[in-house]
C-alpha cells in the first residue's frame, strides 16, 4: 500500500501549489502475528467512513492487546498514519521503538515528519534507518522526499537512484524522481521519466498529474490541460499550473 505526501510550495507564507510525490508502507509481510490484521483493516474502513470512536476502539484495542509485538504497533502506527492522526501514529511508533523494532518505527516517524512538513526531523529519521538498514528501499524513498522538500532536488535525485538501484521497477521512487527531475529544471529527463512510468502504470493518477506539470514546463499547455483534466477539475489545474511556473521561477 502507497500513500501520498502532499509538498506544498510558498512564498510570503501563501501556497501555491501541491504536488505529490509517493511513499511506501513499511513492508512487514511474513512477520505479523496472525490474526490481528484483519482488525486493523475493519478498524481502517471505520476510519474512512468517519465512525472515528469505533476505530479509535479497534486499533487501540489491538495495540493494548498485542502489547509486546512490534509488529502489531507498526501496523497500527501505519493505520493511523494513512488516516493522517498523526499523534496517535507516532505513538504506536514509538511503542515499536520501546519493544526493539527501531528500523521501521524510524520509517514511520520519518513518515510521520512528512505529513507535517517537516523535512529536517523527516530526514533524521529516514537517516536514521540507512543507517540500520542501508538496502532499505522506503527510507532511501522517504529521504528523497525530504530533501526534495528542503529543495535540495541533488540530494534527493541520489537517493531515489539508491532505491532505485535496488528494486528497478520501484514505481514510487520512478514517480518521484521524475517530479524532483521536473522541480530541478530538468523538465526534459523528468518527462521523459514519467511518460515510461505511466505508459506501465495506466491506473496511477499521480504520475499522470506529475506528467502533466512537466508538459506544463515545457509549454506543451494543450497537451498538460488535457491530460491534467482527465484527473481533477479544471480550475484546480489551473491553480497548479500557475503555482508550478510561480515555483520554477523564484530560482529554485
Amino acid at each position: 500500500m502507497t500513500s501520498s505526501k502532499i509538498l506544498k510550495f510558498g512564498t510570503r507564507g501563501t501556497t501555491l501549489a501541491m504536488l505529490t510525490f509517493v511513499t511506501a508502507s513499511c513492508d512487514l509481510s511474513g512477520s505479523q502475528a496472525v490474526g490481528f490484521q484483519d482488525q486493523i483493516e475493519v478498524g481502517e474502513q471505520f476510519l474512512q467512513a468517519g465512525q472515528y470512536e469505533s476505530a479509535y476502539s479497534i486499533l487501540d484495542g489491538v495495540s493494548s492487546n498485542l502489547s509486546t509485538q512490534s509488529q502489531a504497533q507498526i501496523a497500527v502506527g501505519d493505520s493511523y498514519l494513512r488516516a493522517d492522526a498523526l499523534l496517535r501514529a507516532e505513538s504506536a511508533y514509538m511503542k515499536a521503538a520501546e519493544l526493539g523494532d527501531n528500523l521501521h518505527a524510524e520509517i514511520g516517524m520519518g513518515k510521520v515528519a512528512l505529513k507535517r512538513n517537516n523535512a529536517e526531523t523527516a530526514r533524521f529519521h529516514f537517516q536514521n534507518a540507512l543507517e540500520r538498514d542501508d538496502k532499505n528501499i522506503v527510507a532511501w524513498n522517504g529521504l528523497g522526499v525530504a530533501y526534495d522538500l528542503e529543495r535540495n532536488h541533488t540530494q534527493a535525485q541520489n537517493s531515489y537512484r539508491q532505491a532505485i538501484s535496488l528494486k528497478p521497477d520501484h514505481y514510487e521512487a520512478i514517480n518521484n524522481l521524475g517530479l524532483s527531475l521536473i522541480l530541478s529544471g530538468n523538465s526534459a529527463l523528468g518527462m521523459e521519466t514519467l511518460t515510461t512510468l505511466t505508459e506501465s502504470r495506466l491506473d496511477s493518477a499521480t504520475t499522470r498529474l506529475n506528467l502533466a506539470i512537466a508538459l506544463h514546463i515545457a509549454g506543451l499547455q494543450e497537451q498538460a490541460e488535457r491530460l491534467a483534466t482527465s484527473e481533477i477539475a479544471a480550475d484546480d489545474a489551473q491553480k497548479i499550473f500557475a503555482a508550478v511556473t510561480s515555483y520554477t521561477r523564484s530560482g529554485s
